[in-house]
């Protein structure tokens, strides 16, 4: 039995360190972007030059086993050199590896601007290629589990392991990347439902949910609807915002934290925090957790460098001083906006199905028994009755209330969805 099982990326990582480059900054009504620049043509001449092992799912897995907790690293490398440095540093750090060999390992080039911004280019390799098959459900016994960024075959993979996971009743965190942010919910819906902890940054929260406001209180609102207990959202040097049980708490960044090297510094947040949830911590102390356990990454080169071992971190968090902001919310408007019942309030069939938004009833009208549809229509429409009670939504309540027929109930309920 692990403590906790992360599953995410395996990369040698080369750090290219360069006085060329310029900093071009794009702003639009909403937003501002950076864009790191090199003159077309020239050649660029490399000040310095670092390698490093890589990749969420290492980064994380060492985070956890520094922070105490008896981890495994689920993962497909490759069957060459790299692949050799990634064991060589699990082993030295106390790390299981249960995942699968393939091909060529991942491999990242960084490049570190003068504003210690930087831009990675990324190979995935046989990250990308972990399936069903390589994996050992024997070797998933957890009491957490996490996972970073998977894209290609090794998304469904994950889909897969979570819900075996999840059965198992250990606790399961996700920090997606931008990749999957990009492809929104209907990408992402199925696995939002299951998880206890959800941590993202802001651009990565804006793209999941196809907004552009830069409140960042709304964002973890909403994302909190769609299934995840805990939901965190990292902004950079403004500090973390975290979304549970209808409280809102915000802990601002260290202004005086030297900043070296930002990669990792998502990776050792997200894993800090959750370790500080798996010792059962506090709300507040997870997050200050997770905040010291990043200020020290970006301190040094690297995304594990400067990770802290349990005893440091547990003493830099005794001293910790920063006050935390704490905020009571309401969802009501949130609810009727996105059409996703609030925890608690989910619909409940008399075959003890659950449905806890518009669109689940809609597609679940479709495939519904006839005694079971008949049970909620007979003498009164449970159905018009929940969505006026939960959403609000007297005129589809009302139109609902006039029809007989499951397929019809759902083609009006999924137009309605379409329209709005």
């Amino acid at each position: 039995m692990f403590d906790i099982i992360t599953i995410g990326s395996a990369t040698v990582d080369v750090f290219a360190y360069t006085d060329s480059s310029e900093i071009i900054k794009i702003k639009s009504s909403t937003s501002e972007q950076d864009f790191i620049a090199y003159n077309s043509g020239e050649k660029i001449i490399i000040t310095d030059l670092d390698f490093e092992i890589g990749g969420g799912g290492t980064n994380t897995a060492v985070s956890f086993s520094r922070l105490g907790l008896k981890t495994a690293y689920l993962g497909k490398i490759g069957s060459d050199e790299n692949a050799s440095k990634v064991l060589e540093l699990l082993k030295k750090e106390n790390i299981s590896f249960i995942g699968a060999r393939g091909e060529k390992t991942g491999y990242s080039i960084v490049l570190n601007s003068f504003e210690h911004d930087r831009t990675i280019l990324t190979y995935k390799g046989a990250n990308n290629d972990l399936v069903d098959s390589d994996i050992v459900l024997s070797n998933l016994q957890t009491k957490w589990f996490y996972a970073s960024s998977m894209i290609g075959n090794s998304f469904d993979t994950l889909k897969s392991i979570i819900s075996v996971i999840k059965k198992t009743g250990a606790k399961v965190a996700f920090n997606p990347s931008s990749y999957q942010a990009k492809r929104g919910l209907s990408e992402l819906a199925i696995v939002l439902k299951q998880l206890d902890v959800l941590v993202l940054n802001k651009e990565e929260a804006q793209l999941l949910l196809n907004e552009k406001t830069n409140i960042t209180n709304d964002l973890v609102k909403k994302l909190a609807l769609l299934g995840p207990k805990y939901v965190v959202i990292t902004d950079g040097a403004k500090g973390v915002t975290c979304y549970y049980d209808q409280t809102i708490y915000y802990l601002p960044a260290s202004k005086d934290v030297k900043v070296v090297e930002t990669t990792g510094a998502g990776d050792a947040f997200a894993s800090a925090f959750v370790a500080g949830l798996a010792y059962l911590f506090s709300v507040e102390d997870s997050l200050k957790l997770g905040l010291i356990q990043a200020e020290s990454v970006i301190s040094a080169v690297g995304a594990k460098n400067n990770l802290l071992f349990r005893d440091d971190a547990l003493n830099q968090l005794k001293v910790f001083n920063r006050p935390i902001q704490i905020s009571k919310t309401i969802d009501e408007e949130y609810i009727k906006n996105t059409f996703v019942a609030p925890k608690g309030k989910e619909f409940v069939l008399q075959n003890n199905q659950k449905i806890s938004d518009l669109n689940e009833l809609g597609n679940s009208l479709r495939t519904m028994q006839d005694d079971v549809f008949k049970y909620h229509t007979q003498s009164k429409n449970h159905f018009s009755l929940w969505i006026k009670d939960v959403f609000n939504l007297t005129t589809l309540s009302e139109k609902l209330n006039l029809i007989k027929s499951k397929l019809e109930m759902s083609d009006v309920i999924l137009e309605y969805i379409k329209q709005n």
